[in-house]
């Protein structure tokens, strides 16, 4: 077995692992904390994703457009209108 100072090479690669996964947890902590210290509104940027969705399955399930073509043609002007509304 290899060693690095005395401590064995797997020890060495699983620090090393924690460490990449704990530079990541940073750097997407670091980068929300711009967002919001940057934005002047208190809605997330993705806010309106989940709200064109259901207006695109609405679109599918009660008038029979497909989902895709709806949410791409149908449903982003009136989520749109509404995030307007919202934000005003």
């Amino acid at each position: 077995m290899t060693e690095i100072f005395g401590i064995p090479t797997s020890t060495v690669r699983a620090a090393a692992d924690r460490a990449d996964q704990r530079l990541v947890y940073a750097l997407l902590s670091l980068g929300l904390a711009v967002i919001f210290a940057c934005s002047t509104s208190s809605t997330s940027p993705t806010g309106p994703v989940p709200d064109g969705a259901f207006c695109a399955y609405f679109l599918l399930a009660k008038l029979g457009i497909g989902y895709w073509w709806g949410a791409r043609d149908h449903a982003a002007p009136p989520v749109g209108i509404i995030g307007m509304v919202i934000e005003r």
